[in-house]
């Protein structure tokens, strides 16, 4: 293979994955020519919520799945988190690199600790899911929706006098705004989204020779993590816009899953969590953590089953 063209949305973060998949690539195969090719999508992607509004799956990446298709594109960037449940049956997800940063942090510039939990703290959040979790957690402290892009969150900081915002650490990191003072938050408390912080490496099912060529920079065990905490998601046939969050890792040779799922308000509240050595493969451990939230009571005031 001499060339191949490597796409992604307009998202910044988007934008940085792929010109650091591009240089993987480089680092393999000098000789080979890539060239990157940016998609405008339909779906803006940002995290505005409120707490009323109808919650939709909204496909993130049609414009760029019917390129692959039509082979304009040989493979795509997406990050795991915004990656679609049900993928064309001519595609297939080859891999992800090594996953990075997954994590939320509390990000200040009042040199305050999130669990001093005084009333007088104002914090912004901008998804349900922290939104739970900090009623939850930190019920003394009032808190603002927050919507824009990570820069405009952090002028919203600066500008309103919030005692603080939460935000995902890979955003600070990789968007050139790292040297924000932050807390990182514990991940069994604060749960990430399934598949934040890890990129997505989609191309045709056919394509064995651009599955061959991802293999040196594909990472094992984020491919394990990532498979279970999707399964979980798909079993539960819901989507990253319900307040849940689901996050697994490696320990030794067992894989570790611990997710939760609750209502918008935070009222009702499941929490739960498997740990399993790989006699069952990741996407079997999802499965199995889901069906036990199924099987929960609680369920049927959550979810529409």
């Amino acid at each position: 293979m001499k060339s191949i063209i490597i796409a992604t949305n307009e998202n910044k973060l988007a934008i940085w994955q792929t010109n650091h998949i591009k240089e993987l690539l480089k680092s393999q195969y000098p000789q080979l020519n890539i060239r990157i090719k940016i998609i405008k999508t339909n779906h803006q992607n940002n995290n505005d919520f409120q707490l009323n509004d109808e919650i939709v799956d909204i496909p993130y990446s049609l414009e760029i799945e019917e390129q692959l298709l039509n082979n304009d594109i040989q493979l795509a960037v997406h990050n795991v988190k915004h990656l679609s449940y049900t993928i064309d049956p001519g595609l297939i997800i080859a891999g992800y690199i090594k996953r990075d940063y997954s994590e939320d942090v509390f990000v200040t510039f009042n040199n305050i600790k999130i669990d001093d939990d005084l009333p007088k703290f104002i914090v912004g959040v901008s998804n349900l899911r922290n939104f739970v979790l900090m009623r939850k957690y930190y019920p003394n402290i009032k808190l603002v929706i927050l919507n824009g892009d990570v820069k405009s969150r952090i002028f919203k900081l600066k500008n309103l006098k919030f005692s603080g915002v939460i935000l995902n650490k890979i955003m600070l990191k990789r968007l050139n705004i790292s040297k924000t003072p932050s807390e990182d938050l514990p991940k069994d408390k604060f749960i990430p989204t399934a598949g934040q912080g890890a990129t997505a490496l989609v191309t045709q099912s056919h394509r064995f020779d651009i599955i061959e060529l991802l293999q040196p920079i594909l990472d094992k065990d984020t491919y394990n993590t990532v498979t279970a905490e999707r399964a979980f998601i798909s079993k539960l046939n819901i989507n990253n816009n319900y307040p849940v969050g689901v996050y697994a890792e490696m320990i030794d040779k067992e894989l570790s899953l611990t997710a939760f799922l609750s209502d918008n308000e935070g009222d009702i509240f499941i929490k739960d969590s498997v740990t399993k050595t790989f006699r069952d493969n990741s996407k079997s451990i999802g499965n199995k953590l889901a069906t036990t939230f199924l099987k929960n009571d609680k369920i049927k005031k959550i979810l529409p089953i």
